[in-house]
């Protein structure tokens, strides 16, 4: 039920990407990163307050770039070295096409060069459809999303499993 769930929301997102135009799909791919990288990190810490949430991961906070999200999750073992190399490529990549005011693309040299270093674009590096630049960035996002939602649920498969432990040993008579 979960897994069918999570496939119906990561197609949801495929779609919404793919219906945008080269920067739409770029700055909406690496917003998406942003968001789950954040959520995998939050697993880690104490459960917080949003005010705490908001002075950590706000955009004067420790966590408020994408870079030093990025660094932490690193350093906490949430990402391989793969990983953190991509996600560095993704955001730039979206700094390219979010401060560039003219027309920009997948397909020009530079972007497709950034796109074609993705490792995690690379699974299915056979099929013909991997080789066009934008699939390429779209198929690092949403594997790296996919990937890092895993380790979020994971996290709270443990603390679900902590819980019903507690309760066992409470209900227990003695």
């Amino acid at each position: 039920m979960v897994g069918e769930v999570m496939a119906a929301g990561y197609r949801a997102i495929i779609e919404e990407i793919e219906a945008q135009t080269d920067r739409g799909a770029a700055i909406i791919g690496a917003a998406l990163v942003d968001d789950v990288l954040a959520r995998a990190i939050l697993g880690k810490f104490i459960p917080l307050s949003s005010s705490k949430k908001k002075a950590l991961f706000g955009g004067s906070g420790p966590l408020g770039t994408y870079e030093a999200k990025i660094d932490l999750a690193y350093a906490l073992g949430l990402l391989t070295d793969v990983m953190a190399a991509d996600l560095k490529l993704i955001g730039t990549i979206r700094n390219k096409f979010a401060h560039r005011p003219t027309a920009i693309e997948f397909s020009g040299k530079d972007i497709a060069d950034l796109c074609s270093n993705l490792k995690t674009s690379q699974i299915d590096k056979d099929e013909d459809w991997v080789r066009d630049p934008r699939n390429q960035y779209i198929a690092a996002c949403t594997t790296l999303v996919a990937v890092l939602s895993m380790i979020e649920m994971d996290r709270v498969d443990e603390e679900t499993k902590a819980l019903e432990r507690s309760l066992d040993e409470r209900l227990e008579p003695k």
